[in-house]
């Protein structure tokens, strides 16, 4: 096989995707802060029909909605098969990460015009801050954006078919997730603007597509619209390091400054080059990372999230004459053996907490409140992150889980009326004069609020997240289980 050739580049793009993949399949959840909570759900959407206790608790709403990767994906394949739903989210997301690195590889092959092994460099960027937080819907949409891409480039010569796709491919990025769409809509316009032989084309088919992404927006529910705000500069330089960093800011930061070098190695040669609309996009989106808001609308994390897209498309449209497959499977294998050390260390707290809550029974409501610090991504080790591990236990039986995502306008999951958005994502400490003790109070009041006698009668849990400084407190309440990272309390 000749090296550049696609034959000769597959076998050692699936090489390096198994590297790469290994952690997933050692730890015994699935990664990402809210990656549980997605999966819980999608498991109640696929499981509803037949579980008439948990009916008195949820309701599907399935309507036109952005981003919505994982539930229309896993939710008929949960459906229809008896697959475990934990290993199929883990097929998922290896799936994804093959898709980003894919993509990655072949963008940079539309470029450069051949296969090679820096290809394979987008595997690299595969653990990052946002799959941390289990954004997964965000990173499916990225991985998509990228092979389309690359199929947009593919399509130069073929405009018509260009703008055809376009027109396809719009609205499926936006049904993954709408900031994906935004994003690649803007890395096309500029990619085409900078090209004078090219400047205007496909523009009619991203304008049609662009059309249906509104409709689609104007058929879904109004969202809950949240606050507008901005985090202080140096949070945004830092989060420019996102793709790189899955919770040992360190050991990422070592990743990512042996990287850095091997770059720099090829600028040192004059070896590494950007064409001119790779420069102009790389700036653009700098600055949107820069100055673009923390939070708005129903999105959070904006400005830490547009790094991956950032760092992805730039670098996939460079050139960088990496001959050497070696070293980028070292990279891969030493990544995969920090990540996977990390799950490993991770998997007897999550044991614990599964076992722990096993002792909920069936027709329950399990309630939960968050201390300051108990679901950050601590460097220090304060890990894992425990804020949706709970929503596991909707996996094996029928419980209300008052922080489970069922929001309206995002998840095609609602609460039964009454019982729900009062207790969801309860953070007392993160709130002016809210403390654990206030939160009691107020769970207890809202209880003899539920509008249902039949639920008020039902054995009440309530799960309370310590953080790294929490000391035991006192709350007049048995106490079923307590942890050094959380105490299980009975409320009837």
């Amino acid at each position: 096989m000749t090296q550049g050739s696609f034959r000769w580049f597959l076998p050692w793009f699936l090489l390096a995707w198994v590297i790469t993949v290994i952690p997933i399949f050692l730890f015994h959840s699935v990664p990402g802060l809210d990656t549980p909570n997605h999966l819980a759900r999608l498991h109640v959407l696929a499981t509803l029909h037949e579980r008439p206790a948990l009916q008195d608790f949820y309701k599907i709403n399935f309507v036109v909605l952005p981003n919505l990767a994982i539930d229309l994906l896993i939710t008929p394949v949960l459906m229809f098969t008896k697959i475990d739903a934990i290993l199929l989210m883990k097929i998922f997301i290896t799936n994804m990460i093959g898709m980003m690195g894919f993509g990655f590889a072949w963008v940079n092959r539309e470029m450069t015009g051949k296969w090679s092994a820096y290809g394979l460099f987008g595997l690299c960027f595969a653990y990052s801050y946002i799959l941390a937080f289990g954004f997964i819907n965000y990173l499916f949409g990225i991985a998509l954006g990228l092979i389309c891409f690359a199929i947009c480039l593919r399509l130069d010569s073929k405009p018509v078919a260009q703008n055809a796709f376009l027109v396809i491919a719009a609205p499926l990025l936006a049904l993954n997730h709408l900031m994906a769409f935004g994003l690649f809509a803007l890395s096309f316009v500029g990619h085409r603007f900078f090209k004078p032989d090219h400047r205007f084309q496909g523009w009619p088919g991203l304008g049609g597509g662009t059309l249906i992404v509104l409709i689609l927006i104007k058929l879904s529910p109004v969202a809950e619209l949240s606050g507008v705000f901005w985090r202080p500069i140096g949070d945004h330089i830092v989060r420019l390091a996102s793709p790189l960093v899955f919770g040992r800011e360190v050991r990422d930061f070592l990743f990512e400054g042996v990287l850095l070098a091997l770059i720099g190695y090829g600028v040192y040669r004059r070896s590494f080059k950007v064409p001119l609309e790779a420069k102009v996009t790389g700036i653009l989106f700098l600055l949107i990372s820069l100055f673009a808001p923390h939070q708005a609308f129903t999105s959070a994390f904006i400005f830490a999230r547009i790094p991956v897209w950032l760092i992805m498309i730039y670098f996939a449209s460079v050139e960088l004459p990496l001959r050497r497959l070696s070293v980028v499977l070292a990279l891969l294998t030493l990544r995969s053996v920090d990540i996977g050390s990390r799950f490993l260390g991770m998997n007897p707290t999550i044991d614990q907490m599964r076992s722990d809550l096993s002792i909920v029974p069936s027709g329950s409501l399990l309630f939960q409140s968050a201390a300051a610090g108990s679901f950050s991504l601590a460097p220090q080790g304060w890990n894992p992150p425990l804020l949706h591990t709970n929503c596991l236990l909707l996996l094996d039986r029928d419980v209300y889980i008052s922080n489970l995502f069922t929001i309206k306008a995002q998840q095609p999951l609602v609460d039964q009326p009454g019982i729900g958005k009062p207790w969801r994502d309860s953070y007392p400490s993160h709130q002016k004069g809210r403390t654990i003790a206030t939160e009691r109070d107020r769970l207890l009041a809202k209880i003899k609020e539920l509008p249902d006698e039949k639920l008020r009668s039902r054995p009440m849990f309530w799960l309370v997240l310590k953080g790294e400084t929490s000391r035991a407190s006192e709350l007049g309440l048995p106490q079923v289980v307590s942890r050094p990272r959380y105490t299980l309390y009975r409320l009837r």
